[in-house]
């Protein structure tokens, strides 16, 4: 049976959970695993791989922290020990199947003798950002950061040191939608220490940097950040109350993120004893600015838990002050928040606590974890995935053995533990889960540290869920937009499904093709399921409507269908040869030309203009009569029309070519093409190249011309210059040209005329003898014709291609070299 099952997925706002808004009279379908997990008691967590990874010359890693990029790609942060005892920061990146991408030690921080790694996140790129503490060789602590690209470039790093200070440190950064980064932490002095708040270019360059200790009384560093519902940092502040007098001082205070000036400050609570330390953990904006906080709350000896409710302006809603059921001394780890706005907390004392509380500030449920006899259990880290499933990282620790093991749980949104690992193996060890999060497939990843043939090394681990018997065929109809969708804009879609095959609490989502995923949209009492989103690149697309907890199949030939995102701007295609089709054992040379463009047809109307054309033998040739869309993402295209084979049927048609930029007649440029009979049921009538599936854009092992040159035209940045030579450059003009020239076997000529007219286009020997006449039209004003000239039987020699108009004659020389 299939196992189609997954884990839902996260969607991350500032590092916590969030999720879409409902339409009104629509109800949200929420990716919901309970069904699923009450019903099967096979449903399980399978583990996909682990890898264990440390850098050369290293005698032990530390872990600091993970990350994970849309792709499921994986950044883990640690730090290596030489056997010379320095410490060297150290980023290693793994692929979502566990192959190592690149490991890379960060030797570079400006006046430093010694590193060590506080945190990492990724931005909308992809690229990385690292938050370091370092020892300066002007004494005292300073803190840096650096930003690592994707392919493992050091873009950059920036230490940041506060005039006079000895101690710089940073407790909490984020990343904005516009890679903008703000940093909250505080400096030391002889005379004390000053709370500050950094915000950062995406280059590093500090735009501001906001002091603010003279306002916070007994407050000693900026501990947690989140953003308001403006973009506005809120900043809460760790603090100290001397006595029942004393002004609460676990403050938040809103910034103004143009230039770091406070625009409100107010305290979180009133403290419950004298002499309390609060600590702020993590700050939450719901959709209707609320603001969450939670706090660790320490008196003396005894620690316990804050979690605090305030309106936008500041004002206290409501306050909790929560002590696990009498557990004692409990540290706080995290909090995430889950798609109704529900508090996840995650602590542990001598056992791992897991607490779910509503937004009115009510304990839902509370549960104990107890790793076995004799054994203390402690969290690391949680993460939530849209469903409100929760996962839980940590070790459990062996009083008897001393042997410290890693540990991963999951609890549904009942507070019921629906799976639990227990690492007992002794070599390789799996010491500490330091690390866990959801992938946008739902996928889940643990990352840690742990140990192997002796050393202390990092490890990641990448699990998926499934569930026995799960393949109920559910037929669905995907119905998407006519034709190409412009880049930049918001595309919607529709699923039609079995309305008897639907139920009512189905769960699904839709995974767009392009790393993005997001929920589906269900109109009570129908079998009508829409979507809507906007792809930020060119490219085609298969959008697809996936079930992720109801046992369903998406299955039916209209399931997965192909969506063109186009950008006009992108450039155009031009390009003349012929091929050997791989497909056919007879070697037929087929010949092609073509040119494809959008123009603008008044204001923002844009229509596909050009001609697709290719001789299949001497008895077959394809004449497109219209173009759908046209896809040009760098050196590769893509379009795809209807068109006639010797003037009858209706055929539609699909071109990938690759333009390898040699600008030789017998370069390495690369053309698919398929044709298939639209009155057939779309049956397919030609393919050029022998492969059992099709892919929209060629690879380097793409099937390759046996001559003449494609072109792909690139706006904006002269690539076709660059990559064709002047030549090929020449086809940009408003004069005839050849190309190539000279030539064996076809060449192209191509022309634009000032203005509508008609024309004759004919080959001539040099003793003007009329050898061919290529062609005879009229033709737009700026239009761009392409005509091949088919040499095959003419002799070597110089020849005159003439074009003449109703104003003038054009000719250019073309050489046959036979």
């Amino acid at each position: 049976m299939k196992q189609n099952l997954r884990f839902s997925s996260v969607f991350l706002k500032n590092g916590t959970a969030t999720h879409s808004p409902c339409a009104y009279k629509i109800f949200c379908l929420t990716f919901s695993l309970l069904v699923l997990f009450a019903a099967s008691a096979s449903a399980q967590m399978v583990q996909q791989w682990n890898v264990f990874a440390s850098t050369e010359g290293s005698t032990s890693q530390l872990f600091s922290g993970s990350v994970l990029d849309a792709n499921g790609n994986i950044y883990m942060l640690g730090s290596q020990e030489s056997p010379g005892g320095e410490s060297t920061l150290t980023l290693m990146k793994y692929d979502a199947n566990g192959q190592k991408a690149w490991h890379k030690k960060m030797e570079n921080f400006p006046n430093s003798t010694r590193e060590f790694p506080v945190t990492l996140k990724v931005d909308s790129k992809g690229d990385v950002y690292l938050m370091a503490v370092f020892t300066s060789t002007y004494g005292g602590q300073a803190m840096a950061f650096a930003k690592v690209s994707s392919a493992g470039e050091t873009l950059w790093i920036r230490p940041y040191q506060n005039k006079f200070a000895s101690i710089d440190r940073a407790h909490d950064f984020m990343i904005t939608e516009n890679d903008e980064v703000y940093v909250a932490g505080y400096s030391s002095y002889t005379t004390g220490k000053d709370i500050f708040a950094l915000k950062l270019s995406a280059s590093g360059e500090v735009i501001w940097n906001s002091q603010l200790n003279g306002m916070i009384s007994h407050s000693t560093y900026g501990a947690a950040l989140a953003l308001d519902t403006e973009g506005n940092p809120l900043l809460a502040f760790r603090g100290r109350v001397l006595s029942k007098d004393t002004t609460p001082v676990s403050y938040l205070v809103k910034l103004n993120k143009l230039n770091g000036i406070p625009l409100s400050t107010t305290p979180a609570s009133e403290p419950e004893t004298e002499d309390t330390v609060l600590d702020p953990r993590q700050v939450y904006v719901d959709a209707d600015g609320m603001i969450y906080t939670i706090s660790q709350n320490r008196s003396g000896y005894q620690y316990t838990i804050l979690l605090t409710k305030a309106d936008a302006a500041g004002n206290i809603i409501w306050s909790k002050v929560e002590d696990f059921d009498g557990a004692g001394s409990v540290v706080m780890w995290h909090m995430r928040v889950d798609a109704e706005d529900n508090l996840i907390l995650s602590s542990s004392q001598r056992d791992a606590f897991t607490m779910k509380y509503s937004k009115e500030g009510k304990r839902v449920w509370f549960k104990s974890y107890t790793a076995g006899a004799a054994t203390e259990a402690s969290v690391s880290a949680i993460d939530i995935n849209a469903n409100g499933h929760i996962a839980v990282a940590g070790s459990y620790y062996n009083t008897t053995t001393k042997a410290p093991r890693s540990l991963l749980l999951l609890y549904d949104q009942q507070g019921e533990l629906i799976f639990e690992e227990k690492f007992e193996s002794v070599e390789p060890t799996f010491m500490d889960g330091g690390s866990v999060q959801f992938d946008v497939n739902g996928n889940l990843y643990l990352s840690g540290v742990g140990s192997e043939e002796g050393k202390s090394k990092l490890f990641a681990m990448k699990y998926s869920a499934q569930a026995a018997n799960c393949d109920t065929p559910v037929a669905v109809k995907l119905i998407l937009p006519p034709g190409g969708q412009q880049v930049g804009k918001p595309v919607s879609t529709t699923a039609m499904l079995e309305a008897d095959k639907l139920p009512a609490d189905v769960s699904a989502h839709w995974n767009w093709g392009d790393g993005a995923s997001s929920v589906a949209y269900h109109t009570t009492g129908t079998n009508r399921v829409t979507g809507q989103h906007t792809y930020s690149s060119t490219g085609v697309y298969l959008p697809q409507l996936e079930f992720t907890d109801a046992c369903l199949e998406s299955t039916g030939p209209e399931n997965a269908q192909p969506l063109a995102i186009y950008d006009p701007n992108a450039g155009f295609v031009t390009g003349g040869g012929w091929f050997t089709p791989a497909s056919i054992p007879e070697q037929v040379k087929v010949q092609f030309d073509f040119n494809i463009r959008y123009k603008e047809q008044g204001g923002e109307n844009l229509q596909l203009t050009g001609t697709t054309s290719f001789k299949l033998s001497n008895a077959l040739r394809f004449e497109s009569t219209s173009h759908d869309w046209l896809v040009v993402q760098e050196d590769k295209a893509v379009w795809q029309g209807a068109g006639q084979i010797n003037g009858r049927g209706n055929f539609g048609f699909t071109v990938s070519v690759v333009d390898a930029g040699q600008g030789k007649k017998n370069g390495t440029d690369k053309l698919r093409l398929r044709i298939w009979d639209k009155h057939e049921g779309n049956k397919l009538y030609y393919d050029s190249h022998a492969a059992d599936e099709f892919a929209y854009f060629l690879t380097e092992n793409g099937p390759a011309i046996g001559g003449g040159n494609i072109v792909i035209h690139r706006n904006g940045n002269l690539y076709a210059e660059k990559k064709n030579g002047a030549d090929a450059q020449d086809m940009l003009t408003n004069v005839l040209t050849a190309y190539p020239n000279p030539f064996a076997g076809t060449s192209m000529l191509r022309f634009e005329l000032q203005e509508q007219s008609s024309y004759t286009l004919a080959l001539y020997d040099m003793k003007g003898v009329l050898v061919q006449e290529l062609r005879q039209g009229n033709a737009q004003a700026g239009e761009l014709v392409v005509v091949q000239v088919d040499a095959s039987a003419l002799p070597k020699g110089m020849y005159l291609a003439r074009l003449v108009t109703h104003r003038e004659t054009r000719s250019v020389k073309m050489v046959v070299q036979q």
